[in-house]
């Protein structure tokens, strides 16, 4: 598959300028809000849409660069910008297939600048390619049943929600309501007021002047003699 990278390799550095294919295009998300899945056609087509290319995403207004429906992804591979050297299917409506429609591997199955492609049941119809008033081309798409005629010939789009694929239902929230907070009321503080100072004053000095000398004068010496023997008697 040479219309767009993770095909067959390519031996060389900096060439070609292409990007990747309609699954891969839509499992790397880069495109969602321009993106659109549909569900079963035969309950709601058929469906009418513009497909422009993915390479001016960010200008297009009131289209899809991507279609999904099923396993099979469709987008216009048009050749400028990021992917001027695409090899195979410039310029035209390319549809890719993934191995469970969101797989890691994807088939390339088609691609038609007009006509009718058909896979299965599903019939998509290429109308006409134009411009928009903007100057960028598109691709007029319907999608539908076997069994349903097609709406090419009819000027008006499908409405936003006609068709959208919609899971059965949705999970069950982990709580019906958050968890309260830890303590209604934050807790008190240690102490209502500051605790009191130690001292409003200096303490006073230890004395206004200092102690006196010990003595002014040494003591006198022992005694001039010894004691007279003992005494004579109690």
């Amino acid at each position: 598959d040479g219309s767009d990278y993770m095909g067959y390799s390519i031996d060389g550095i900096g060439w070609p300028l292409m990007c990747f294919n309609g699954a891969k295009n839509w499992q790397l998300g880069w495109y969602d809000d321009k993106a659109i899945e549909l569900s079963d056609i035969g309950g709601c087509g058929p469906w009418k849409g513009r497909l422009y290319g993915y390479v001016d995403y960010r200008s297009v207004v009131g289209g899809y660069v991507i279609i999904k429906i099923g396993e099979i992804h469709i987008q216009f591979n048009k050749i400028t910008n990021v992917n001027i050297d695409t090899l195979e299917k410039r310029n035209m409506v390319a549809f890719t297939q993934s191995s469970d429609g969101f797989g890691p591997q994807s088939w390339s199955l088609a691609g038609l600048e007009s006509g009718s492609w058909r896979h299965n049941n599903l019939v998509v119809d290429i109308c006409v390619k134009s411009t928009d008033a903007s100057g960028l081309e598109y691709f007029d798409i319907v999608i539908r049943n076997n069994g349903q005629a097609s709406t090419c010939s009819k000027q008006q789009y499908s409405p936003p929600d006609q068709c959208i694929f919609k899971t059965s239902s949705p999970s069950k929230l982990p709580t019906r309501q958050p968890t309260p907070w830890p303590s209604p009321v934050p807790t008190r503080f240690p102490t209502a007021p500051p605790s009191a100072r130690p001292t409003f004053i200096p303490t006073p000095m230890p004395l206004p002047n200092p102690t006196p000398a010990p003595t002014p004068i040494p003591t006198p010496g022992p005694t001039p003699g010894p004691t007279p023997g003992p005494t004579p008697g109690p």
